[in-house]
């Protein structure tokens, strides 16, 4: 039996009240190369029975028992010698893990070998069991480090951290709490590389009675100990960790302490167990006034007191208050935000058909754990009964013109102005659209990501417009790329041409990120239906010069065209039809989701434009394996190899003509480019090596720092 990816390590003891729910959550994981290792240390309640029970029923989990109980720093060692992944994920027994967590974490380290250890972020479940706030931890790898090593606070949830099997790292069992921080910090020394993700990874368990007073207490003492050890380390190249007693105080012994600082500490958490409900108003008013009395009268320990004095639900309603409005504390950004351009938004990708396909890369973020919002100019009314994970918000109830819409967009950065700030970074559905998302960053202190599928400029060069409008239109693109903090554009010559035509255009804050496809859709297959002789997909419109596909189809004979797709040529494209006796088959705009099976009925797949971007409709013929055709023109000739992936061709309807019939001849010509075709889009455009281009720009952003080598996403810089 091979080994398994990951072993996920869980210590348990009495824990049978969550422990069924934590199993399921791992064992739900979308994941499914894994091990479960669960060592009970010594329990005394179901837990035995309740491991036992799901060891026979999924060959996944392994269990470990130790007859008496020894501490969870040696239970945690017992199943790290255990495991056999290569990574060794930590899950406690009364979190609850999302079904993407192993796969996040995972797929990044492995993307990015450099880092030891991972962690991510989550939200916290409270007593009744609902599920509320986010953790409060800090995003990237320096913050994490500052806050480890200078702060002296742990900064990692031990139940979301993976670490890297042959690492070696072990926990120090004299440490019987805080030992992940002392883990953690020992890495450090080793110079060990330790990233937070602002993924969403799991749901953690606040229960005040396993998190009472005293545990609180001594799990401080530890973890200072930790940091002073960490201090020596660093001072010296060695700890005293062999020579210390660890014998700290408890806090039912403070009463003969002369230290202030300690019974500052004890009366702020026999106050915070008071107002959790797991404390007595008694024991908070006797550590209140010790401290006071120690203390001199400060006004800070003259403050507990009153505290402890107050109503309990005034203290509660303090406690939630003053978390409401805690903006001074760092807040982790967890979620992106996406502006639509213009006056679009679902409406405008619902009459096009696309729908689907523009939403599709954000629905995959949400399923990985980063909450998407999308920003609309949509009616309300207008995106009643879309069902998607992506948080939409709509734009007024009355249609607005282009730019008042503007306008609008622009009142966001009030009216939506503490959710804006949790984005970790603001994107662009086009650029030359997006130039309000520019000013909202500014406003919210978010980078911003101008992505584009094609760049408005290149296309009114060359296809010669110079009116008023295609040229404020450049000029907005221009300006939303010269402030973004990253560029994402579809091709290279795309980038190259920013670079050569674009006033202020930064080369080195682009990266080239080709339009994705979901191969998983768009594959060949079998169909039912009669096959289509000659397939061409996209707008009605002189740019696309269907007319030049008419005249090459009526030199085959016997060919049949087929169009998909819907504008402003349609008329004129069936007099002309008709006028050269082509048997044209109009579709008008297809939704995205019917498109596959069309690519799979066509011999022959022909595109025929001016120019390019990145063309989504020829990336999704080739994902389907049709044999494909088009002309010498930018972006086809970056998608098409001749001879290998496809047929290129001159501009002439006797090369169109000549390409077409040799394919419609050739059974084994057609089959072999699309194998080819579909290979190449697997390799360069497959829909999760683009999610994993985002998600790693997203990290960048929101720990406004680099993660190095950035060709190990599978993006390029340009």
């Amino acid at each position: 039996m091979a080994d398994p990816l990951v072993s996920v390590v869980m210590a348990v003891r009495n824990g049978a009240r969550h422990l069924r729910e934590s199993l399921a959550s791992v064992l739900k994981q979308d994941m499914p190369d894994f091990e479960l290792i669960v060592v009970d240390d010594g329990s005394t309640d179901e837990s035995p029975a309740i491991l036992a029970e799901h060891a026979q029923a999924d060959p996944r989990v392994r269990i470990h028992r130790v007859e008496e109980a020894e501490g969870q720093a040696r239970a945690l060692n017992v199943g790290l010698e255990l495991a056999r992944g290569r990574y060794v994920a930590r899950h406690d027994d009364d979190d609850v893990a999302l079904p993407w967590r192993l796969r996040v974490q995972t797929e990044f380290m492995a993307r990015h070998p450099e880092y030891a250890i991972c962690g991510g972020m989550a939200r916290l479940i409270d007593r009744m069991g609902q599920v509320g706030e986010l953790a409060r931890r800090p995003v990237g790898e320096r913050s994490v480090a500052r806050v480890l090593a200078d702060e002296g606070r742990n900064a990692v949830i031990h139940s979301s951290l993976m670490l890297r099997a042959d690492c070696g790292m072990r926990y120090r069992e004299r440490f019987l709490l805080a030992q992940d921080y002392d883990l953690l910090l020992r890495a450090l020394s080793l110079r060990l590389r330790i990233i937070n993700l602002p993924h969403v990874l799991l749901h953690l368990r606040v229960d005040p009675h396993r998190q009472n007073a005293r545990k609180q207490f001594r799990q401080i003492a530890y973890r200072e100990a930790a940091h002073r050890l960490y201090r020596e380390r660093r001072d010296t190249g060695i700890d005293s960790y062999d020579q210390d007693t660890f014998a700290p105080c408890d806090i039912e012994t403070l009463g003969t302490s002369s230290d202030s600082r300690l019974l500052r500490i004890a009366a702020r958490l026999r106050l915070s167990e008071f107002a959790s409900g797991c404390g007595t108003r008694r024991q908070a008013i006797a550590a209140a006034a010790r401290s006071l009395w120690l203390d001199r009268g400060t006004l800070q320990s003259a403050g507990v007191v009153a505290l402890s004095l107050m109503p309990l639900p005034l203290l509660r309603g303090m406690r939630s208050a003053r978390a409401a409005l805690a903006w001074s504390r760092v807040r982790p950004r967890t979620s992106l935000g996406v502006l639509a351009s213009l006056g679009g938004g679902i409406a405008t990708w619902r009459s096009t058909g696309t729908m689907g396909r523009e939403l599709r890369l954000y629905e995959e973020l949400c399923r990985r754990g980063l909450a998407v919002t999308l920003y609309t100019f949509d009616r309300p009314a207008e995106i009643a009964g879309v069902h998607t994970p992506v948080r939409i918000v709509p734009g007024t109830s009355l249609r607005l013109p282009g730019r008042l819409c503007g306008i609008w967009a622009l009142t966001l950065a009030v009216r939506r102005w503490r959710e804006g700030r949790g984005h970790a970074c603001l994107i662009t559905n086009q650029a030359h659209a997006g130039w309000p998302a520019i000013v909202l960053g500014h406003v919210w202190s978010v980078p911003v990501i101008a992505r584009c599928g094609y760049v408005f400029s290149e296309q009114a060069a060359t296809m010669g417009w110079g009116d008023r409008r295609s040229r404020r239109r450049a000029g907005w693109e221009a300006w939303t790329h010269r402030h973004a903090a990253l560029s994402f554009i579809s091709t290279r010559a795309l980038v190259r041409w920013c670079r050569d035509h674009m006033p202020g255009f930064d080369e080195r804050r682009a990266r080239c990120v080709p339009n994705y496809i979901d191969t998983d859709v768009f594959s060949p297959g079998p169909t039912i239906d009669e096959p289509l002789d000659v397939l061409a997909v996209g707008r009605l419109h002189a740019e696309k010069r269907i007319g030049l596909l008419l005249e090459a189809v009526s030199k085959i004979s016997g060919a049949r065209l087929t169009l998909a797709g819907d504008g402003p040529d349609r008329a004129a494209l069936e007099r002309k039809a008709a006028s050269l006796g082509v048997p044209l088959t109009l579709l008008g705009r297809v939704p995205n989701e019917v498109l596959p099976d069309l690519y799979r009925r066509c011999r022959v797949f022909a595109i025929t434009s001016i120019r390019e971007g990145n063309p989504k409709s020829l990336l999704e013929a080739m994902a389907s394996g049709a044999a494909c055709v088009g002309t010498s023109s930018l972006g086809i000739i970056d998608l098409i190899a001749n001879g290998i992936t496809g047929l290129l061709c001159e501009d002439s309807p006797e090369s169109l003509a000549g390409a077409i019939g040799r394919l419609l001849g050739d059974d084994d010509l057609r089959a072999r480019l699309g194998r080819a075709a579909r290979s190449e889009v697997q390799a360069c455009n497959r829909l999760f090596e683009i999610i994993a281009v985002y998600e790693d720009a997203i990290v960048e952003l929101a720990a406004g720092e680099s993660l190095g080598d950035r060709s190990r996403s599978g993006g390029e810089a340009a």
